[in-house]
């Protein structure tokens, strides 16, 4: 290979949980196994608990948005009319000859619609369902992520040498033999 080194070395690093010198029993991996397809079963349940709840969350949330968008609009519209007559104020207000009758209709005009503001501020509700709904939904994933890195160890613990067939071992035993000769 172009005057390179190639080295027929074999490395084995494990697997995860291994301990040197430690072989565990079929009883053994069974009984880890079946502690997680319960742990599975436990977050299983637990997942449809959290995916109804946020369901639920979700809709009080949307109900609560509904209401929001009505006051909201409402919101915008006085907001809207009360920098018109603002703005017509402060025009009056620069002129050098400025009438008195105007500046006040302008600015009782402005107090009415700072007033509209208000109330429509009032009547706005803090959505709490959604952040409830979105923290339901994170900890539904999470449940989720964790039981299927369960199922990734469940069937890490079902491969057994005996679940190996006759020619996948000898074939390991041949590269062996050819490594280490």
């Amino acid at each position: 290979h172009n005057g390179e080194l190639v080295s027929l070395e074999l490395y084995h690093h494990g697997v995860k949980g291994m301990r040197w010198g430690v072989r565990r029993t079929p009883e053994q991996l069974g009984n880890k196994v079946s502690k997680l397809k319960k742990k599975n079963a436990e977050l299983s349940s637990k997942i449809k608990k959290l995916d109804s709840d946020a369901k639920a969350y979700t809709s009080k949330s949307v109900s609560v948005q509904s209401h929001n968008a009505k006051y909201e609009k409402r919101l915008t519209k006085a907001t809207a009319k009360k920098a018109k007559y603002d703005l017509k104020f402060q025009k009056e207000a620069g002129k050098k000859r400025s009438n008195s009758d105007k500046l006040g209709e302008y600015a009782a005009k402005s107090a009415k619609y700072q007033c509209k503001i208000d109330k429509a501020n009032k009547k706005i509700k803090y959505n709490e369902w959604t952040v409830k709904a979105a923290e339901t939904k994170e900890a539904a994933q999470k449940a989720r992520d964790l039981m299927s890195k369960n199922e990734k160890f469940i069937n890490m613990y079902s491969k057994t040498i005996k679940a190996l067939d006759a020619g996948t071992v000898e074939q390991g035993r041949l590269f062996m033999r050819y490594v280490t000769e």
